[in-house]
């Protein structure tokens, strides 16, 4: 299971922001992994309901055991498989408030230079994906019009030089306006928000 890092407390703190005035979001957290995501917003949002997605069944046992000790599991339905495809049955179109992801972002190129304590003991498939780093992005992006309520926000955590990139993406969709870029911790441009219209 990758091991949370600082730069998600501010893709979390975002989502908190746009959603704190709106009781009983529902949220879609893809690739939830530990569970961090959906358990820090199932805890700090007004009744709240996250539907969290990993294609791993390892990482899915430890978030609901996470979930379940933070007290948080009654918020918060799990489910394995691909991004989206959990959601296909469960009648979501156009309900979504917020999708919210950490997605692989780790290009080749910089995976080959990532900490050996990092490339050793936590899983691949949750940091390396494409060449550019943003194919995980494209693929919310898309599948995130069809869930998304009007007004509702996509926030997609990003790597290092990737934030215009994943705006632009956004940008070239006609349903997504108001595309902003926010900093983590370190003044690194990490988190893209954009509202569907």
């Amino acid at each position: 299971v990758l091991i949370p890092r600082p730069e998600t407390e501010t893709l979390v703190e975002t989502v908190i922001e746009h959603l704190k005035d709106s009781p009983q979001s529902k949220i879609i957290d893809l690739g939830t992994g530990s569970g961090a995501i959906a358990i820090s917003l199932a805890k700090n949002l007004r009744s709240p309901f996250v539907f969290a997605t990993d294609i791993s069944p390892d990482a899915l046992r430890v978030a609901k055991e996470n979930a379940k000790t933070l007290g948080v599991d009654e918020r918060i339905e799990f489910l394995c498989g691909d991004l989206f495809e959990p959601l296909d049955n469960k009648n979501l179109k156009g309900s979504i408030n917020c999708v919210v992801s950490n997605p692989p972002y780790v290009s080749k190129d910089e995976f080959d230079r990532l900490p050996k304590e990092v490339k050793d003991y936590e899983p691949i498939v949750a940091l390396k994906t494409d060449e550019e780093g943003i194919s995980f992005h494209r693929r919310i992006i898309e599948g995130s019009l069809y869930f998304l309520k009007k007004g509702g926000i996509l926030a997609l955590e990003v790597g290092l030089g990737q934030a215009n990139k994943v705006a632009d993406l956004t940008q070239n969709h006609t349903d997504f306006q108001s595309t902003e870029i926010k900093k983590d911790l370190g003044g690194i441009d990490r988190i893209v928000v954009s509202h569907k219209i």
